[in-house]
């Protein structure tokens, strides 16, 4: 009977409907598009982010007396909870060679600064179905550099501070000689600065001087994982209480991750960069407020158009409410038959609004270098649910207000002419 009376329901006052469904997708294609946009964003300003640098810094600890890792030792960090939230740890060795030229010891800083292949180390490859970075290349948006970047292993970049005491251009030839007395001719790619040590050294490709090996000595990893902002309020977590520093550790706060290592990588010390996790809060806080205003905007425009739409629609069927309660129906039972009869036409008109709102943001330009994702379960399933739970709220406020609306001599009255 219930069924009967839906069908019926629905194909009656067709133009009503229409025009109900419509503001429905509407108002899902707006939630959806809102949604996805802030993926996009979100997923663009990670990459941004990342691109500063490392937020992480791994450094031997000095009361165990040990001074170097192994390069083989990254292994290590990726045994943590937190290991699909690393995307990048690079080495760093500091040395000191003998330019042949100038007849003086050169400070040197050697690293990877481009992409490492399979066919340049077999060890250095990241666990299958990851991705993980261990050079400088998509870390160094913070550094600024005159010049380009090296583009082979016998090309560096000097230090600003370096290359103006030395007079050193691009372009120009260096000839150093390392530690195993190995002679190497390199060619000057870029002068770089970067506000740190590294702009009075040398920064050299470690694969100049050979193929990378487990054994080779690191001074420091340089990490750059996926955090989230800690709460205001510095903690230590050696002086947390057991169930609260578990609490603390479940939470990829940056603290967190630099605890885990530590426990992870023998005779290490870890720490957040405070300047870069400072830079990184700056960038989200005004993010993360700027989508709850938009997103609450929109809730309240569903709400004030559902509001005025699903009334007039109520109060556009009142003989047929007068009959239910005629016949003996609760005002639960009213309002049950006209939520699921709304909530049909929600998840339709949601289903539909998630769609036309992903097609738009993918085939409208990208804003300011951002890549929209495509079609996201996750954010059609918020779109069906908040849409649903908005029309049946909506619902059962106009249902409500209108049997109010009619007295009960009224209803019977009404009765009459069915």
């Amino acid at each position: 009977m219930l069924g009967r009376i839906l069908w019926r329901n629905i194909w009656r006052r067709k133009g009503r409907k229409v025009l109900v469904w419509s503001i429905m997708a509407v108002s899902a294609l707006l939630v959806s598009a809102l949604m996805t946009a802030a993926v996009g964003y979100e997923r663009t300003l990670e990459r941004r982010l990342q691109r500063l640098g490392p937020n992480l810094v791994v450094v031997p600890e000095a009361a165990t007396g040990v001074t170097t890792f192994r390069l083989g030792d990254w292994r290590s960090m990726m045994t943590i909870f937190w290991r699909n939230n690393l995307v990048a740890i690079v080495p760093v060795y500091y040395t000191a060679w003998w330019s042949e030229d100038r007849g003086e010891k050169w400070p040197v800083l050697l690293t990877f600064l481009n992409p490492i292949g399979a066919k340049d180390s077999a060890f250095l490859q990241p666990p299958e179905g990851r991705s993980l970075a261990f050079d400088w290349r998509d870390l160094s948006d913070g550094w600024q550099i005159s010049g380009r970047w090296p583009a082979s292993p016998s090309e560096v970049l000097v230090g600003v501070r370096w290359a103006q005491s030395r007079g050193l251009r691009p372009g120009d030839t260096v000839v150093l000689r390392t530690e195993s007395d190995q002679v190497l001719r390199l060619q000057v790619a870029g002068i770089v600065q970067t506000q740190g040590r590294e702009d009075s050294m040398v920064l050299v490709d470690w694969r100049a001087v050979g193929p990378p090996a487990e054994d080779r000595p690191v001074h420091r990893f340089y990490v750059r994982a996926v955090t989230m902002p800690e709460p205001a309020v510095p903690v230590r977590l050696e002086n947390l209480p057991p169930a609260e520093q578990e609490k603390w550790l479940c939470q990829p706060y940056p603290t967190s991750i630099a605890y885990q290592i530590q426990q992870a990588l023998p005779h290490a010390s870890a720490y957040p960069l405070q300047q870069v996790i400072y830079q990184e809060t700056a960038f989200w806080k005004p993010v993360q407020r700027l989508v709850l205003a938009v997103t609450a905007a929109i809730v309240a425009a569903m709400l004030a158009g559902m509001g005025v739409v699903m009334s007039g629609l109520v109060r556009s069927r009142t003989y047929e409410i007068a009959l239910f309660h005629t016949l003996g129906a609760s005002p639960v039972q009213i309002g049950l038959v006209f939520c699921i009869e709304s909530g049909l036409m929600a998840v339709t008109a949601a289903l539909a609004g998630w769609v036309l709102g992903t097609l738009v943001l993918r085939v409208g330009p990208g804003t300011g270098g951002i890549l929209y994702p495509g079609f996201l379960p996750e954010v059609g399933g918020a779109t069906l649910l908040l849409t649903t739970l908005i029309t049946g709220l909506v619902t059962l406020w106009a249902v409500r207000r209108e049997l109010r609306r009619i007295q009960p001599a009224v209803l019977h009255e009404v009765a009459i002419p069915f």
